[in-house]
């Protein structure tokens, strides 16, 4: 009998030893919160479309529009906040390592710019859809309102730039490139900032532990630099 039991579990771990796992996913932990969470800092053209969302008095079916080009927009801003986390992820390990890995911080930005201009088409497809849906007076008004509650988009960004596309939205015809455009610069004024201002505090004379704390927040949370 336990000739025979041996021979049972022995067969069991060859069987078992024949069975091939599945490989656990490649995506970092940074790609993971990226996809699974909605963005805080969205591009401007999805920041647009939710204040629409919020103060637009719209029809049945400019509503359904709106939210078709928000569920576009939403995807394509996961994509950019991936690539925002891996530069981030990026500075914070050079920040900690006490000197930047520019080979590794430049392909990062580079990738970001690379995704921005990919997805802004998306973003841009669905500004010139929407605002063909609006009347003229809606557009003027959403670009008031727009430009009114700006300044808390901005912080996530980059302040005071402008967004040629925006004045232009409330005429009567808008145009995808300027929307790529301005995107791809709002990336890169964002990336610089940050790439920057990590540089200068590994350049100079090393940061005393209030600063260094509230430069990884802000690098980790988005915010402003200044």
């Amino acid at each position: 009998m336990r000739s025979i039991h041996a021979g049972v579990v022995a067969s069991l771990l060859a069987l078992l030893g024949c069975i091939v796992l599945p490989a656990p996913p490649s995506h970092s932990t940074t790609t993971l919160r990226a996809a699974q969470l909605p963005s805080l800092s969205p591009p401007l053209a999805l920041f647009v479309l939710r204040v629409a969302n919020d103060e637009l008095a719209l029809s049945d079916r400019q509503r359904t529009a709106v939210e078709a080009y928000e569920n576009e927009a939403e995807a394509a801003s996961r994509q950019i906040d991936d690539a925002r986390h891996r530069l981030t992820g990026e500075l914070l390990r050079s920040l900690a390592s006490g000197r930047i890995d520019e080979e590794r911080v430049s392909f990062a930005r580079a990738n970001l710019v690379m995704v921005v201009e990919v997805q802004g088409r998306t973003l841009a497809r669905g500004m010139v859809g929407f605002h063909a849906q609006l009347a003229p007076d809606a557009r003027s008004y959403l670009r008031e309102r727009v430009v009114h509650r700006i300044r808390g988009w901005e912080r996530a960004w980059t302040r005071n730039a402008s967004h040629p596309w925006l004045d232009a939205f409330a005429g009567p015809a808008l145009a995808p490139d300027p929307v790529v455009i301005d995107a791809s610069a709002t990336a890169k004024a964002w990336a610089d900032e940050r790439t920057q201002a990590v540089t200068a505090a590994l350049s100079g004379t090393p940061l005393d532990p209030v600063a260094r704390i509230d430069l990884e927040r802000r690098l980790r949370t988005g915010d402003a630099m200044d």
